[in-house]
């Protein structure tokens, strides 16, 4: 696997980090976003298990929003795996939301743009789709609808370096409508079969 750019010093700085997410966000291996809708379908997590399980054996680091549905498969997988994985927040490293997500983030690396004490809002939600698009080398986007954060992601990564994809769902589920529109749009068509290959081409 060919090595990746890494983060400039600059933006390493601003950042508030738990205990080893700076050095996972330091290496030079893909850093890779596998995300999709909050209220996930069975499929969508069969493929979210399927695409971490494809990372095992390689230099990646997972990156995550730790939201519910998609991003909760994707941690629960990690997990299981051991493979390296990082939460970027859009709230102070002393929080944990969702609530219902808190044992899966108190166990995992952490980032975020803000300082303890630091609540939620929309806005900062924005900001973090910002933050990941920088962090991030490839984003893959599962399933979503058309206004989902995850097509917000995608839509924040547009003219970075960042490879986006998306797995292409059934045309009459509204859970993959978004995905959907991002491979027409000229996303790079994903699936649990070639997912590592895509990762490592580049």
């Amino acid at each position: 696997m060919t090595e990746t750019q890494s983060l400039p010093t600059n933006l390493m700085n601003t950042l508030h980090v738990s205990a080893g997410a700076a050095k996972l966000l330091r290496h030079t291996g893909p850093r890779v976003v596998i995300t999709g809708s909050r209220s996930a379908s069975g499929y969508g997590v069969e493929v979210a298990r399927l695409m971490v399980e494809q990372l095992a054996g390689t230099n990646a680091v997972v990156l995550t929003g730790g939201a519910y549905g998609i991003d909760a498969a994707v941690m629960d997988a990690c997990f299981s795996l051991d493979l390296p994985h990082v939460a970027v927040l859009a709230h102070g490293l002393d929080r944990f939301y969702p609530a219902g997500n808190a044992e899966r983030l108190s166990r995992t690396p952490r980032v975020s743009q803000y300082g303890e004490g630091t609540a939620p809002t929309r806005a900062r939600f924005l900001e973090r789709l910002q933050l990941l698009a920088q962090l991030a080398t490839h984003i893959v986007v599962i399933e979503s609808g058309v206004r989902g954060g995850s097509i917000g992601l995608a839509h924040a990564a547009s003219g970075t370096l960042t490879r986006v994809g998306a797995v292409p769902g059934p045309v009459t589920s509204a859970q993959s409508a978004g995905s959907n529109a991002l491979l027409a749009a000229g996303a790079d068509l994903v699936t649990p079969a070639t997912f590592r290959g895509w990762v490592e081409a580049c």
